[in-house]
């Protein structure tokens, strides 16, 4: 097998786009992706992140394959307690691919690597200048943003670097992700994210709005009022639009009561308990450590149960 440049070992992803420039961690799924990523580890070759035209897909052939990926090398191989393995990778550069060269034990292709231009003219410039501020007016609408936020949205000098750093980072459908990593073109590419910047930055002063209008008029029986009523008539429209929930606000209290909250408008208990636990932990990146909660009852049953834990055991040492 040839291991010339134009040759790339396929990582085939389900959810998880990842942008040149930006660190992330990649779940791996499936035997090809799991052969692949240790090739890769074993050989220490870069691999091509490749996302699934459809996430549900538990071996995805190059047909259910986007052809538009991104060069990433590997910062380490993570295999959890439970048996799940996880990549942290580095994106690189964008790439195409030209075709397939082998599909056993793993996917490898031959690919077009797609580089930036290095002269800007003054559109994209000001492109990029508009797209620092709306980002950093971004960071301040967000509630305890950390300022080193602040500072990598004010060090990247690069103009593309900044806007796949941008798109990296919001909280966006993989398919939208997709699109944006599969504009070649600069200024389409800037317009896009800076169309969906602009989204999201209206959406956070509603946000901030509503809540400064209501967090000091109501108690804590009508904040929670309100907060059923947004969630009876957004919630399911979210759900069903593919937006992803998660748990861990303080509005209404503690966590158990926030999971039964979720759970009777328009998520099911075992979603909403994945919300608060599973998901969460895979959208912060973090990795499972071991810990466990037990509970007399059964949480899908009556998530109440949730606020009155039997027995917690942190890494190994029962703690209550």
């Amino acid at each position: 097998m040839s291991t010339g440049e134009d040759v790339l070992i396929i990582l085939p992803v389900r959810n998880t786009v990842l942008f040149p420039g930006v660190v992330l961690p990649v779940a791996i799924s499936g035997r090809l992706a799991l052969a692949a990523a240790q090739e890769a580890v074993r050989t220490q070759r870069r691999v091509g992140l490749l996302l699934q035209t459809d996430a549900d897909l538990e071996e995805a052939n190059p047909d259910a394959l986007h052809r538009v990926g991104t060069c990433a090398s590997i910062v380490r191989f993570i295999t959890a307690p439970d048996g799940s393995h996880h990549l942290i990778c580095q994106g690189e550069e964008r790439f195409t691919v030209l075709d397939f060269v082998s599909r056993e034990p793993f996917l490898v292709a031959r690919i077009d690597r797609h580089k930036d231009m290095a002269a800007l003219d003054k559109e994209i410039e000001a492109r990029g200048l508009n797209l620092r501020e709306k980002a950093l007016e971004a960071v301040q609408l967000l509630p305890q943003a950390p300022g080193e936020l602040t500072n990598a949205i004010r060090s990247i000098e690069s103009i593309p670097a900044l806007a796949d750093t941008i798109a990296g980072f919001m909280d966006l459908k993989p398919s939208d992700k997709q699109e944006i990593l599969a504009t070649f073109d600069l200024k389409a590419r800037l317009d896009r994210v800076l169309t969906l910047l602009g989204r999201r930055i209206e959406v956070l002063k509603v946000s901030r709005q509503i809540d400064e209008k209501t967090r000091e008029a109501f108690d804590d029986r009508q904040k929670e009022a309100v907060l059923r009523e947004r969630l009876r008539d957004c919630l399911p429209y979210a759900v069903a639009h593919g937006v992803r929930v998660l748990a861990g606000t303080d509005i209404v209290g503690t966590i158990a009561q926030e999971i039964a909250l979720l759970a009777g408008h328009g998520l099911t208990v075992t979603q909403a308990i994945a919300a608060a636990g599973s998901r969460a932990r895979d959208f912060l990146g973090i990795h499972p450590s071991g810990d466990i909660v037990t509970y007399d009852g059964d949480p899908r049953e009556d998530p109440g149960v949730l606020a009155r834990p039997a027995a917690v055991v942190v890494r190994g040492v029962r703690v209550r």
